[in-house]
């Protein structure tokens, strides 16, 4: 049961949820809710410390009406790791989701044009790494990312076998979603009282790709120039980068195409484990399309998948192991251009 008050928000009446009695791994904030007189109002904050402290929430769905985040409003919920939430939020408070120390992925609903001011509000709330997926309507597709960049030129060794994934049509949803990772990273303050002088130095790449995010557009060229730092800094952070913008293309050039594709075609045996051992099964089948995996990459995940009771997947690797490494089958690379 939701606590609540009633407030009024630029000459608007309707509630402020306060707290949620009782336990609940799912939170989902509804539009509208009856207050002591029967009348149905809509909702549109979360107070100040409303849920601080939880230990039980482990997804939060907010709902489209609510315009503000007050102060630690999710502050400390430790088991916290999806929140979902909408542009219609235009206040986002000092640690709202401060804390929240196993969050891993907010998804968040675009309905204006040109308005990513929560995602750097978020992202400026927190130096670890999150996971955002970004769903757009038709009225919000007017900016960068209502433009897909497609490769064209002959096909590397790399690329071939992607590019007939994408013939297939299997990545057209792209211009409504984004699917972007930003790694964390750390801010070193060092006092030297000797100089009287404050050093302030930042380690991993994390802060660089945050400062991609502007308040009206996302700077998805320089995102993606960014990824060869982050091979350095961050490898397991890559594979996300790299799945994730290959999957959902928006802007996304030759080079940076190119760029991941190498990235996860040489490195398919590290990114198959890091995937199984986070049970992205969706991310994992996705990269099977592409068919970039190695037949080391193939035995490694059908080894690593026998811990888990995923048995369709597991058919499918041995699928893809028999169609590209059967006994005395010669591997065809072609030009999509013969086709």
């Amino acid at each position: 049961m939701f606590l609540f008050e009633e407030v009024e928000k630029k000459g608007e009446r309707g509630l402020a949820i306060t707290g949620y009695s009782g336990k609940t791994r799912v939170l989902s904030v509804p539009e509208c809710l009856e207050n002591e007189c029967g009348e149905k109002l809509p909702v549109l904050e979360i107070a100040a410390h409303a849920f601080d402290g939880r230990e039980d929430l482990e997804k939060v769905e907010l709902s489209k009406t609510i315009r503000a985040l007050r102060a630690f409003s999710f502050f400390n919920c430790k088991a916290l790791r999806e929140f979902t939430l909408w542009d219609s939020v235009e206040d986002y408070y000092d640690g709202s989701l401060r804390q929240c120390l196993v969050l891993s992925h907010i998804n968040v609903h675009f309905e204006k044009e040109e308005n990513y001011q929560i995602v750097r509000d978020i992202l400026g709330d927190s130096d670890r790494r999150l996971q955002f997926h970004l769903y757009f309507s038709e009225s919000s597709l007017n900016m960068n990312t209502a433009s897909v960049v497609t490769s064209s030129g002959a096909a590397t060794s790399s690329r071939e076998k992607a590019d007939s994934y994408e013939r297939n049509g299997t990545a057209s949803s792209s211009t409504k979603e984004l699917s972007l990772l930003f790694p964390g990273y750390v801010d070193k303050v060092r006092e030297d009282t000797m100089a009287r002088q404050i050093h302030d130095t930042i380690d991993g790449c994390g802060y660089s790709y945050r400062q991609t995010v502007g308040r009206r557009r996302i700077d998805l060229r320089l995102y993606d120039k960014l990824f060869s730092r982050a091979i350095h800094d961050t490898k397991g952070a890559a594979v996300y980068i790299a799945l994730g913008r290959l999957r959902y293309p928006a802007e996304l050039l030759d080079k940076a195409r190119e760029d991941y594709l190498v990235f996860l075609s040489a490195e398919d045996c590290f990114s198959i484990s890091l995937l199984i051992s986070d049970e992205e099964w969706e991310w994992i089948e996705f990269y099977m399309d592409l068919q970039l995996f190695s037949e080391e990459a193939v035995k490694l995940a059908l080894k690593l998948l026998a811990k888990y009771e995923n048995a369709e997947l597991a058919a499918r690797f041995l699928d893809y192991q028999e169609k590209h490494f059967a006994k005395g089958q010669k591997k065809l690379l072609f030009d999509l251009d013969e086709l």
